[in-house]
């Protein structure tokens, strides 16, 4: 740029040179000098998009569950597990989703470091106050009662389903709860159709400070395969 000339005379100078060259010519000047600001500029257009379409294209959970040692059919496909649960609740699926935290594994024998970040993510959320819903082998339940995050089950499951499943409880102590007994808080469900079979042992139990205990019961009632009283009732009345 010549002594004393503004970026703009720069620009109008540049402009005169190349008026009335070929494209091949312009493309070049244009490659050689303004490749980098191009890809830079594009690059955060981009990346503003793409959180932009995320935050605008983000839905609220509806329920969220994590799998702790416990599994899926190897042929589930959780996306149309999810879509299932929210058709079977009566969710809009376009502004609600199924949140499931699957393959979670936690060796309490053998801590490994992907053990540790699952066990702090879902501690994490626990303080969070997002999960509602933990379903795990026997080791995570009993680092769970120990830990006091499990709810008592009569306070959320309606009589008449615990009695259903009242062979399969596992009673615990919660020392915070005011009572001096021992109190249902997990199901035995190896034998729900959501689950692979062959687990030694499944429990399903309800965080503490869920938001969404009468969601929790009507998850509990889809992975068992048992008909939604809500939606039978909704269809009488029709």
């Amino acid at each position: 740029m010549a002594a004393g000339n503004s970026v703009n005379d720069e620009i109008r100078e540049q402009r005169q040179k190349l008026k009335g060259k070929p494209f091949k010519e312009k493309w070049a000047y244009f490659w050689e000098y303004y490749r980098v600001a191009t890809f830079i500029t594009l690059a955060v257009l981009l990346m503003g998009g793409n959180i932009l379409y995320t935050i605008l294209s983000q839905k609220d959970s509806a329920i969220e569950v994590a799998m702790v040692n416990t599994f899926l059919p190897q042929d589930a496909d959780e996306e149309l597990l999810s879509e299932d649960f929210l058709q079977y609740a009566g969710i809009d699926s376009k502004k609600m989703q199924t949140a499931l935290y699957t393959n979670m594994t936690i060796d309490y024998e053998q801590i490994s470091e992907m053990g540790m970040t699952n066990a702090q993510k879902l501690m994490a959320m626990v303080a969070a106050n997002t999960l509602d819903i933990i379903i795990c082998d026997s080791s995570y339940l009993e680092q769970g009662i120990d830990g006091q995050m499990f709810l008592d089950l009569r306070t959320v499951f309606p009589a008449d389903l615990l009695e259903q499943y009242a062979d399969k409880l596992y009673y615990a102590d919660i020392p915070e709860d005011g009572v001096e007994e021992e109190v249902p808080v997990a199901i035995d469900v190896r034998e729900a159709p959501f689950l692979f079979e062959g687990h030694n042992s499944a429990w399903f139990s309800v965080i503490v400070n869920t938001k969404r205990p009468d969601t929790c019961v009507t998850f509990f009632r889809y992975m068992m395969g048992l008909e939604n009283p809500d939606a039978a009732a909704a269809e009488e009345t029709q």
